[in-house]
């Protein structure tokens, strides 16, 4: 049987999020590794093969909130 791809949606807005979310991805990836993460991040998320739907060097407090709900509304 083949292992399915995951989907994991992720939102780091700010610098100590993404900090966080790029040393989290290692591990998910290590538990599943056909797993694709994206949602919004930012560069250090990048460097883990996240998938950044929107990146969020370009969010303030506002855009963030909004983008999300579009985000989750898709």
């Amino acid at each position: 049987m083949v292992d399915q791809a995951i989907s994991i949606a992720m939102v780091a807005g700010e610098a100590s999020g993404d900090f966080l979310a790029a040393a989290l991805v290692p591990h998910l990836q290590t538990r599943w590794p056909n797993m694709i993460s994206h949602g919004i991040g930012g560069p250090q998320m990048l460097k883990q093969h996240f998938e950044a739907d929107r990146k969020s060097t370009r969010l303030n407090s506002s855009h963030l909130v909004i983008s999300y709900a579009v985000f989750c509304l898709k």
